[in-house]
């Protein structure tokens, strides 16, 4: 029987807190911060961006479902700086082209599953997916960060995000003083491209 006991011990202890909860609890949050963004949907030289997000979710012991919305934002003083068009030789010369328009305003919806670590820690984990407009293109996001206890929770979240970006590869003929002439062909391709953000904010149980 202490033999059993034993073993069942830690078992109970790494139960998730799920199974002591009477039910899903909603909850609301904002947080502030900043994002890093693909060179390729800057309008600036910057890709980095200020953040202000809202999200609302619901919990259930340590998993919890979440949706995020969030506004990123240039600076004035980073765009003060424009980017250059790419001078071409006269001949014929591949270039990368993106069928979007770039721009230093952007905003974010997601959604994540949330998972809070055992043992007493206040690490959660997360992983989920999004939509970036005005760009239209969807990504991927993982993230790590703090919860702590009480009625009003401080979250400090560190994400990683992944963005499918599409391109054509397209071959022009450019003239004696560097204008572009007419496509002479064209390649769609699209690889994914990594960005970083972080989000210090408050949670709030609504139960």
């Amino acid at each position: 029987m202490k033999r059993l006991a034993a073993l069942l011990l830690p078992l109970l202890l790494a139960l998730p807190a799920a199974a002591q909860t009477r039910g899903p609890v909603p909850f609301l949050g904002f947080a502030v911060g900043g994002s890093s963004l693909p060179e390729a949907f800057s309008g600036c030289t910057s890709d980095a961006r200020s953040a202000g997000e809202i999200r609302a979710g619901l919990s259930l012991g340590r998993v919890a479902v979440e949706a995020r919305g969030a506004a990123l934002l240039a600076g004035y003083a980073q765009c003060l700086i424009i980017l250059s068009e790419e001078v071409h030789l006269p001949g014929i010369h591949p270039a990368v082209e993106y069928p979007f328009e770039r721009g230093d305003a952007h905003l974010a919806a997601e959604m994540r599953v949330r998972y809070g670590l055992p043992l007493g820690l206040p690490l959660v984990v997360a992983a989920g997916a999004g939509w970036l407009a005005p760009q239209d293109l969807p990504y991927l996001v993982a993230s790590a960060g703090i919860r702590t206890r009480g009625r009003v929770r401080v979250a400090l979240d560190l994400d990683r995000n992944w963005f499918r970006v599409p391109y054509d590869v397209v071959v022009r003929e450019f003239g004696e003083h560097g204008e572009p002439g007419p496509a002479l062909s064209t390649n769609r391709k699209h690889d994914w491209r990594a960005g970083l953000g972080a989000r210090l904010g408050l949670e709030v149980p609504l139960r």
